[in-house]
């Protein structure tokens, strides 16, 4: 998947430039609403440290009218929209079985959900 690929080539050194312990994936569809909203970001990264992922719940209305019946994952999954602390052992722990499960039937999975099926595991 792109997700894995993306957070492995941030991970390492290529050429002269070294590997990054952040990463930072906005959806395409996701448009900012506040002004500085990176600075706001990054103070926030500062003060939560340490972490594996930093994000939020989705928050949209299209599942209030079924909530009660959606699984626990789906319900506490963090959206794509997060920073991933691509040095934490978690992040690396879960992107490693995400690179394992590439030819399963988990693959079909958003990786976002599937990252929380495994932390409720």
């Amino acid at each position: 998947r792109q997700f894995e690929k993306g957070l492995r080539a941030s991970q390492y050194p290529i050429s002269e430039v070294h590997g990054y312990q952040l990463a930072y994936l906005m959806e395409p569809d996701s448009v900012p609403l506040q002004r500085f909203w990176l600075d706001r970001l990054r103070r926030e990264i500062e003060e939560r440290r340490p972490f594996a992922v930093l994000g939020s719940k989705y928050r949209g209305d299209n599942w209030y009218d079924f909530f009660r019946g959606l699984a626990i994952p789906l319900i506490n999954h963090i959206n794509g929209n997060a920073v991933y602390n691509i040095s934490h052992v978690l992040t690396n722990l879960m992107v490693s079985q995400l690179e394992i499960e590439a030819e399963q039937m988990y693959n079909f999975i958003p990786f976002d959900l599937r990252m929380a099926q495994m932390w409720t595991e």
